[in-house]
């Protein structure tokens, strides 16, 4: 039986001190009610024993979680053929990842659904780097987020990857259209973020610190076209902070005011409009590197319905 494992360090040292359901909800980013089932059933082991939902990690635990699938839900192969190899070399690839594409299995999508299965059938070397469930994978992008990342084809640059992220040298470029006119032509979104109940992620004084810049790149009617930096990389960290600043992102269905709730434009799109634009990172020889994910058709044709 296929299991996660997960070791309090690297980029899950700030789990110390912090509750096993805390954790368990965060990496599988399910809610605290189901992490808590999930640890009663007996599915989750740390240092080998069962624990229960109030025990505090340690530095150095090993957490084990069994894989859960209770109703499976498969996508359609045919998003499988929209998958383009950016750029690839021996030590790495640089791929654009269509919206509706898991990135690796959770409890509700099979490996073989997932971008983490596309890679390792088509560049089994990458099975052997990192996490078993997440081979090469670094970063990651929300299921119904296009556009560009990067993944590890050799140890060596999964860990120098790994070390780039963790000291944000890593430069990521988000392509988003939001409801309304912003007057500024650039900003700061900083509101700590804080897990809801439900799993979900909100603004909270109590949360974790996170920053979001962005530059006005085009502006529409109604509808302004943002460039993106994101200076810290939360879960859903740019869908809530657009939102919170009052200009969610048009097609976003989870976090969107009442007031662009029922917007038209909220309809006519299956997805939030929001593309991985452009990466920049360190390679092994030590230059510097940038790549483009150009917007997909769909985007496209939204952004020609506003002139």
């Amino acid at each position: 039986m296929m299991k996660e494992k997960y070791i309090i360090k690297d980029q899950y040292q700030i789990y110390t001190n912090k509750r096993l359901d805390i954790f368990i909800s965060s990496v599988l980013e399910i809610s605290r009610n189901q992490a808590q089932h999930i640890i009663e059933k007996g599915k989750v082991k740390v240092n080998n024993k069962r624990e229960s939902k109030h025990y505090k990690l340690r530095e150095e635990d090993k957490i084990e979680i069994e894989e859960i699938r209770s109703k499976q839900s498969k996508i359609d192969k045919d998003i499988l053929k929209k998958i383009k190899i950016v750029y690839a070399c021996d030590s790495y690839l640089v791929i654009s990842k269509p919206s509706g594409l898991p990135v690796h299995p959770d409890s509700k999508y099979s490996l073989e659904d997932t971008l983490a299965g596309y890679l390792v059938e088509r560049f089994p070397e990458i099975s052997g780097i990192g996490e078993k469930s997440r081979p090469g994978i670094v970063h990651r992008l929300d299921m119904q987020v296009s556009g560009i990342m990067v993944v590890a084809r050799s140890s060596e640059m999964f860990e120098y990857l790994k070390n780039q992220f963790k000291n944000r040298t890593v430069k990521k470029v988000y392509k988003a259209l939001v409801f309304g006119k912003i007057n500024k032509e650039e900003d700061c979104i900083k509101s700590p973020l804080a897990r809801r109940k439900d799993g979900f992620m909100k603004t909270s004084p109590e949360g974790r610190r996170a920053e979001t810049y962005f530059i006005k790149e085009k502006e529409y009617q109604n509808f302004t076209l943002l460039q993106v930096y994101p200076k810290t990389g939360r879960m859903h960290q740019i869908r809530v902070h657009l939102n919170f600043y009052g200009h969610p992102i048009v097609g976003e269905k989870v976090y969107i005011s009442k007031k662009y709730k029922k917007s038209r434009f909220s309809f006519l799109l299956a997805r939030p409009f929001l593309h991985s634009w452009k990466i920049g990172f360190y390679n092994l020889d030590g230059d510097w590197v940038e790549y483009i994910s150009e917007l997909d058709i769909e985007l496209k044709r939204f952004l020609k319905q506003l002139k």
